[in-house]
C-alpha cells in the first residue's frame, strides 16, 4: 500500500487515530484492498465536499 491510513498530524487526536486503526483491522480481517477503499473514499469526497459521513 503506498499511501498512509493515518498521517503524522491526525496521531495527535487520539479519537482520529484509533477510529483510523480500527478501519484498517476491520478492513485488513475482510480481506479488501485498501488501496481500492482509499480510491473509493476519495471519490465520495470529492464528489460532496461537505460529506461528513467519511468522519
Amino acid at each position: 500500500m503506498n499511501a498512509p491510513l493515518v498521517s503524522s498530524t491526525s496521531l495527535d487526536e487520539p479519537s482520529i487515530s484509533i477510529l483510523a486503526i480500527t478501519l484498517r483491522l476491520v478492513l485488513e480481517a475482510l480481506n479488501v484492498d485498501l488501496d481500492k477503499e482509499l480510491d473509493f473514499l476519495q471519490r465520495i469526497a470529492n464528489s460532496n465536499f461537505k460529506n461528513y459521513q467519511l468522519w
